[in-house]
């Protein structure tokens, strides 16, 4: 499954939505790919954020979003430095800014929002943002840890992601599980935090609900099956006392036996069914010499 968004930014005000080059992007992918693959594909507009968008910039994507009954992917509350500018430039916070400018009445993905204050946690909670949580990308980047404790019991749907390979290198899901199960615990010295079960939801249940997927994310009858096969028949799982638990602070990537997406196995057993990865691996090759030598 893919749910895809071309990166929009403008800083400047003169500008023609119906000609910017990037929305015209936008909307070529949105006419080629959206619900391709029998579904498994999905479109939504990505203004970055609000320190590279103008405010017209945001509302007028947020418009043209809204007429093609698709969602928002932004960057929210990221950094202090962010939040800072933004209130010196705009006198409120990011959350406070966006939800003036309309951005919040779509379904919006916020990637994110490590500093957000008890009143933007309130409105993201009023407006059903998800937040997706990046634990390994905020910790390298210095950027600071989430509250997840604080999201998660005002309400807010709190998914997992990676982030990019640059501030992340191993995008590894099983270790964003682990990690937003025990930063909060040491960070903000609360030995219960977020439990093993309430991480492994964020990967799972509240990732789906974020991309507004109500037939996958569950193993239960009548859901698509979209499957990850753990072996846990791996020395650092014994003795498998729970299976959640253990998974959740033992797993590795490379835990991972078999992959299926809509029925169809995409990977087992160290052999990916689909694609040639030898000529994966080639071509990025290609590409990093082509870029960097």
């Amino acid at each position: 499954r893919a749910d895809l968004a071309r990166g929009l930014q403008c800083f400047d005000e003169d500008f023609d939505i119906k000609t910017d080059r990037r929305v015209l992007e936008s909307l070529d992918l949105f006419n080629q790919y959206h619900n391709a693959a029998n579904g498994r594909i999905k479109i939504r507009f990505g203004p970055h954020a609000v320190y590279t968008c103008t405010p017209r910039y945001l509302a007028e994507t947020a418009d043209l979003a809204k007429e093609l009954g698709v969602g928002i992917h932004i960057h929210l509350s990221e950094t202090r430095n962010e939040n800072e500018n933004c209130v010196k430039t705009y006198g409120k916070s990011p959350t406070q800014h966006l939800a003036d400018l309309g951005v919040f009445d779509l379904p919006v993905i916020a990637a994110h929002g490590v500093h957000l204050s008890d009143e933007d946690i309130s409105i993201l909670s009023e407006k059903n943002v998800s937040i997706i949580h990046n634990p390994a990308s905020n910790l390298k980047l210095g950027s600071g840890v989430m509250r997840a404790v604080k999201l998660v019991e005002s309400g807010i749907n709190v998914g997992l992601g990676t982030d990019g390979a640059s501030s992340n290198n191993a995008l590894d899901m099983m270790r964003e599980v682990y990690l937003a199960a025990v930063l909060s615990k040491g960070v903000f010295e609360d030995s219960v935090g977020i439990k093993a079960y309430e991480a492994l939801k964020m990967a799972t249940v509240n990732g789906a609900r974020a991309l507004g997927l109500s037939d996958v994310g569950r193993i239960k009858a009548g859901m698509k099956a979209d499957i990850t096969l753990i072996d846990l028949d791996k020395p650092h799982y014994y003795p498998l006392n729970d299976a959640i638990s253990a998974v959740v602070y033992c797993g590795k990537g490379s835990d991972v036996h078999t992959a299926i997406v809509d029925g169809e196995i995409l990977y087992e057993n160290g052999e990916y069914k689909t694609i040639d990865i030898e000529a994966v691996k080639a071509g990025v090759k290609r590409i990093t010499e082509r870029l960097f030598m």
